[in-house]
């Protein structure tokens, strides 16, 4: 008997050598992920100071309950040397939605989705007519009704197209 797959959405970021992290953290989640796909990169300034961050947002199918997947989130960032409360983030990820799973516990879908602007267009881009588990509405059409007032975002295009900028923040691992 197959094993059912659940549809994720997962949000990336990095401020620190952020193109290494981030091909990092996709190599990874390809192996708990199926049928992966992933949106363009986007540049943002960073919330209370810091470096810009990139963020991009993957798409996938997994058999792994949430609390498993978050586990494996959390251990991805751990690899990269994350210290959480730093301003220099080598990989922040953050699971956004999981099916249709309405968590408190959880917290999913993530509130991130409809308050920033360096998740929900990328989000949009991915999967416009994917439907908000809250809201009901499609991710495009939130994009559309909230982008006049957030915060401005830098297209940088496909993740494999990126090199690291010289003088990258973080270390070099």
């Amino acid at each position: 008997m197959a094993t059912s797959t659940v549809e994720v959405f997962i949000g990336l970021g990095s401020n620190a050598r952020p193109v290494g992290h981030l091909k990092h953290a996709c190599l990874a989640l390809g192996e708990v992920l199926e049928d992966m796909r992933a949106s363009e990169v986007y540049a943002s300034e960073a919330i209370g100071g810091g470096a810009a961050y990139l963020n991009m947002v993957v798409r996938g199918r997994t058999t792994l309950a949430p609390e498993a997947l978050i586990a494996t989130l959390k251990t991805i960032e751990q690899a990269t040397g994350r210290v959480r409360g730093q301003p220099e983030v080598t990989l922040d990820l953050d699971l956004l939605c999981y099916g249709d799973l309405v968590s408190a516990p959880l917290r999913l879908p993530r509130r991130d989705v409809l308050e920033y602007a360096f998740v929900l267009r990328p989000l949009a881009d991915l999967a416009p007519d994917h439907r908000h588990p809250l809201t009901g509405q499609r991710f495009v059409e939130h994009w559309r009704e909230a982008s006049a007032g957030m915060a401005d975002l830098t297209r940088r295009g496909r993740l494999e197209t990126l090199a690291e900028a010289p003088g990258a923040h973080g270390d070099e691992r």
